[in-house]
């Protein structure tokens, strides 16, 4: 049994629908912080795909989200990129409720990991509105070029009740 949470504090209730790269939900006792785990959520170039010349996956979710007043969440994204030759390149855009989330090296400095932090609001009665694209191009010249960014994974955290 979950517990109880007050009616007058904010917290995220149960997602009824994810896209099919959705792999899992975890949800807090508290109600207070929100995972989403992506099962394969990746755009990849490589030497199999000579006729086309750029990859890409979309992700877009709405995370209920019960509030009575103006609510402040930080958002986590995590993932991995790897490319290589010269002229091939991957760029992850990732925005929650409006607000863009600056990508840097992974937490460990790891170069090829992919984080992203920020903190937005979230109105009364509106969701968390998650969208990302993720875009992979490899070298076309290069044979042996490969260019992938994957999205793991998305941590939302509730701050503070009012802002």
């Amino acid at each position: 049994p979950r517990a109880k949470v007050s009616p007058t504090m904010s917290h995220f209730e149960d997602p009824t629908q994810m896209p099919p790269t959705v792999d899992g939900l975890a949800i807090t006792d508290n109600r207070q912080v929100l995972s989403v785990v992506f099962a394969d959520l990746t755009a990849r170039s490589d030497v199999a795909d000579t006729t086309r010349t750029l990859e890409s996956a979309v992700l877009n979710i709405e995370l209920p989200l019960q509030a009575d007043r103006a609510t402040v969440i930080r958002v986590e994204a995590k993932g991995a990129w790897l490319v290589e030759g010269d002229h091939s390149w991957v760029h992850a855009v990732i925005w929650v409720n409006g607000k863009r989330l600056a990508l840097t090296e992974g937490e460990s400095g790891d170069k090829d990991a992919l984080y992203a932090v920020n903190r937005c609001a979230v109105q009364p009665g509106q969701p968390v509105r998650v969208s990302a694209t993720l875009l992979a191009q490899r070298d076309l010249a290069d044979a042996a070029s490969h260019a992938s960014v994957t999205l793991d994974a998305l941590d939302f955290e509730i701050l503070a009740d009012s802002i």
